[in-house]
């Protein structure tokens, strides 16, 4: 069962659309990993903690954490997407005499089907 519905409103003169939402099967949704499962399985850093680039071997802070969902390509040639769990981490770049959150920030969204986390980053104890 799959519904389509379309949101649009007014703010100030400007017009906005919104994302069509799409409604699956109770069975379909239970085959997707929760968020818990998402964290487990990339083992994932919590707010405050520091992690390393493995490209430059900068230091980062976590700085906030959020559940999201991320769309996915499941048929590129014919342009399905489906919706999947995922976690969303802001980092803050460490640097002396700076206090944290102001300066160069990242953003980065995980969801079970890539392994980004893994290849670009390390937790430091």
């Amino acid at each position: 069962m799959k519904k389509s519905i379309l949101l649009s409103c007014d703010s100030g003169g400007v017009q906005y659309n919104l994302i069509s939402l799409k409604f699956h099967d109770k069975k379909e949704v239970n085959k997707m990993a929760s968020h818990e499962e998402v964290e487990k399985q990339k083992a994932l850093p919590y707010v405050g903690d520091t992690v390393r680039s493995k490209k430059y071997g900068t230091l980062w802070m976590v700085m906030e954490k959020r559940e999201m969902g991320e769309h996915s390509a499941d048929d590129p040639t014919l342009g399905h997407t489906r919706l999947v769990r995922a976690i969303y981490l802001r980092y803050w770049k460490i640097q002396q005499a700076k206090t944290p959150g102001i300066g160069r920030m990242l953003g980065y969204t995980y969801t079970a089907l890539d392994n980004t986390f893994e290849s670009n980053w390390e937790i430091v104890d």
